[in-house]
């Protein structure tokens, strides 16, 4: 009643199970009935059990994966031994192929070097290897940027003097600048209406000053002239009120 309706897929899918099911082998007719006794036998049709020697080569060739620890690497490893039939040579075997398939070839003399290497041991030399190189490499790098920082002071020391450095200050604007760059050009200064320079760099203010401190002989006669012109105004209008 079912097989109509499920279409032409659905017949040759049927069609092809009666196929497999005929090369199955049961012990009896009533194992045919029974689900889940099909679907095992269906399972070891398309996937059958590996025999010893493959399940012998994978553990012999199981290697470290990225970022797995040495406990959870051992502890793989003796689980697929289980279906190698090594009885009491697992753990032996288990620590030839860790050794085996190192590949740093400082850890792998370090394991060799020990006496009486267990898996225990191997996890132990293991996990010290690793803080060992992990504070060496944490080492270098702290040094090598200490280095870095030295070669750039020291090149810094050691650089020639910029084109600023090497300039004198302007006159005009009393500032380092490069040659036709005067902040100070086309200024008016207040002081002497000239142009080209600021009123603190004016040299006006600066040579009057300058005059007057080399002829003191020269304000002396000012002030005298001032005094004469005074005490003249003074006796005429003494005059006229007399």
């Amino acid at each position: 009643m079912i097989i109509p309706r499920l279409g032409l897929y659905g017949k040759k899918r049927i069609v092809g199970l009666e196929i497999i099911s005929s090369k199955l082998s049961f012990n009896n007719s009533s194992e045919k009935e029974d689900l889940k006794i099909l679907l095992k036998k269906f399972d070891n049709y398309y996937y059958p059990e590996e025999t010893e020697v493959q399940k012998r080569f994978k553990f012999f060739t199981r290697r470290m994966k990225t970022n797995e620890t040495m406990e959870n690497y051992v502890q793989d490893l003796k689980k697929q031994a289980e279906g190698c039939n090594l009885n009491t040579l697992t753990d032996s075997l288990v620590r030839d192929v860790i050794i085996l398939n190192t590949s740093d070839e400082i850890l792998r003399q370090r394991y060799m070097q020990e006496e009486n290497l267990t898996c225990n041991k191997i996890i132990e030399l293991y996990n010290n290897h690793k803080i060992y190189h992990r504070q060496n490499k944490t080492k270098n790098s702290n040094v090598q940027s200490k280095e870095k920082s030295k070669n750039k002071t020291t090149s810094k020391q050691q650089e020639p003097p910029s084109v600023m450095s090497k300039q004198k200050r302007c006159w005009r604007c009393h500032i380092k600048h490069p040659s036709k760059q005067c902040p100070a050009w086309n200024y008016k200064c207040s002081k002497c209406n000239v142009f080209h320079h600021f009123e603190k760099c004016c040299k006006s203010q600066h040579n009057q000053s300058q005059n007057m401190s080399r002829n003191p002989s020269m304000n002396n006669l000012n002030i005298n002239d001032e005094k004469h012109v005074k005490e003249k105004q003074m006796n005429c209008n003494i005059t006229k009120l007399l």
